[in-house]
C-alpha cells in the first residue's frame, strides 16, 4: 500500500500534519505547492492525499478533478468551511472535508481509517465480496441521536446491504425515491461518515462507482 502524500502551503501546519502522520507509522511525504504535489502523485501513486483548500497556482476545485483522475486514493480537504465551500470540494471528488481548525484527534483518525480502507479495497477488488449483518444494536445511541431523518434511511439503507457495493443511482433511489444531484449525495455521505468516526463502521468510497459499508476489523 502506498504513502500519505500531504499537499500544502503552510509550512507549520504541513509540519504538523506529516508529524503526527509519521508518529502512527505512515510513510508520509509532503510538498508546498499544488504542482510539485502532482509531480510526486505521477511519480509514485499514495495511498492517501490530504490537502489545503487553499492550493496557489491552482484552485483547489480546479486541482481536485485532475488528483482524481490520476489516482483512486481517498482524498482529504482541509479549509475555512462553509457548505458552499464543502459541496464544491466534495463534487469536485474529495472525500472528507475537515473544517479549521482541525482536531488532531478526528484528523488522526479519519486519516487512519480512509487509508486502511482503501487498503482493504485494494486488496479485496478481485476476491468474493462478504456479507455483514449490521443492526441498529451495532451503533451508539448517542449517534442514533444525532441522526437526521435522511440520514438515518441512508445509514439504514448501507447497513442492510453491508459488504456490497451500492451504486450512486441505487443508494438515490432507495434513500430519495428517485435520482438526486450527486453533490447531495456526496454532502449526506460526507455528514453520516462524520458522525461514524466514533463507531467500529468504516464507510468506504468507490470513485466514480458508490459506497460501501463494512464493520472495523
Amino acid at each position: 500500500m502506498g504513502y500519505i502524500l500531504i499537499i500544502e502551503t503552510h509550512e507549520e501546519s504541513r509540519g504538523a500534519t506529516a508529524d503526527l502522520l509519521a508518529h502512527d507509522g505512515f510513510e508520509v511525504i509532503s510538498e508546498a505547492d499544488s504542482s510539485d504535489g502532482v509531480s510526486r502523485l505521477i511519480q509514485r501513486s499514495p495511498g492517501l492525499v490530504i490537502m489545503s483548500e487553499s492550493m496557489p497556482p491552482l484552485d483547489t476545485v480546479e486541482l481536485l478533478p485532475l488528483i482524481r483522475r490520476l489516482t483512486d486514493a481517498p482524498i482529504i480537504v482541509i479549509g475555512e468551511g462553509g457548505e458552499t465551500a464543502v459541496v464544491r470540494c466534495l463534487l469536485q471528488g474529495a472525500d472528507v472535508y475537515l473544517s479549521k481548525p482541525v482536531n488532531c484527534r478526528e484528523l488522526h483518525i479519519r486519516a487512519r481509517s480512509l487509508f486502511r480502507d482503501a487498503a482493504v479495497e485494494t486488496s479485496g477488488r478481485s476476491s468474493t465480496r462478504t456479507r455483514y449483518m449490521l443492526s441498529e444494536s451495532d451503533l451508539s445511541k448517542g449517534l442514533l441521536a444525532t441522526l437526521t431523518r435522511t440520514e438515518e434511511r441512508l445509514l439504514r439503507c448501507l447497513m442492510e446491504n453491508a459488504g456490497d457495493v451500492i451504486k450512486h443511482e441505487d443508494l438515490m433511489s432507495m434513500v430519495w425515491g428517485e435520482t438526486v444531484k450527486k453533490e447531495r449525495l456526496r454532502f449526506y455521505i460526507h455528514s453520516l461518515r462524520r458522525k461514524l468516526v466514533s463507531e467500529s463502521i468504516s464507510l468506504l468510497t468507490l470513485n466514480g462507482v458508490g459506497y460501501r459499508l463494512l464493520p472495523m476489523a
